[in-house]
């Protein structure tokens, strides 16, 4: 009925708010690691106009920490804004697959996700997992519904999120092989899956060259 509807609603932009404010609240407060220092102080070089040696192997991250710390100001909590961000957009994903779960069952998934502690502790590091989780799962619900732009432009988006896409991949390949599910490769990966991946890399490098020349003559 429609007041269930609408109760249910409800209750997704509850636990969603919830999950927020778990996230953000006191997020600069406590000193970076030394793991999460590294990665920021990558950020804070690009952010002054200069090339760090390396991207500490969050290249997406390290762009965006560098945007916020030109814009705004080099601090814990423009450091870790991004990962708490993306962790909260993970709790967007039951409502999004709604239709495949269920609502009652996406509904449980997302309080269940807002107040998860270790999906609490890495939105409130400096690292790329949530990203990796987040574009990964996306990339996979659009492969599944044969929306091969779409998955194309998230998948390109994973690769360069971190380590955790490779790490991630592993237990995904042998499940597959040790499993009876048959794949044609060549009708989930098809043309429009080729083009978006590879425009959206292409755009992915020359737009974070671009950005680190503006740095460099602001």
């Amino acid at each position: 009925t429609r007041d269930n509807f609408r109760f249910y609603h409800l209750l997704f932009i509850i636990f969603f708010i919830i999950g927020i404010f778990i996230r953000f609240i006191g997020l600069g407060h406590l000193p970076l690691s030394d793991n999460e220092a590294e990665i920021a102080n990558y950020g804070l070089i690009l952010s002054k106009g200069s090339m760090p040696i390396e991207m500490g192997g969050y290249p997406l991250l390290t762009t965006l920490i560098s945007l916020l710390f030109k814009i705004f100001v080099d601090s814990n909590f423009w450091a870790r804004f991004f990962p708490a961000l993306f962790g909260s957009l993970l709790l967007l994903l039951p409502f999004i697959f709604r239709r495949k779960l269920g609502v009652q069952p996406a509904l449980i998934l997302t309080a269940w996700l807002s107040i998860d502690p270790f999906l609490i502790f890495l939105s409130r590091q400096v690292n790329g997992a949530l990203a990796t989780i987040f574009f990964l799962l996306l990339a996979g619900y659009y492969l599944y519904g044969n929306r091969r732009i779409l998955s194309g432009i998230f998948t390109a988006l994973a690769l360069i999120t971190g380590p955790t896409l490779w790490w991630g991949m592993i237990p995904l390949v042998l499940a597959l092989l040790f499993s009876r599910i048959e794949l044609n490769f060549k009708d989930i990966i098809d043309r429009k899956f080729i083009l978006s991946l590879g425009i959206t890399s292409f755009l992915a490098v020359t737009g974070g060259f671009f950005w680190y020349f503006q740095t460099g003559n602001l």
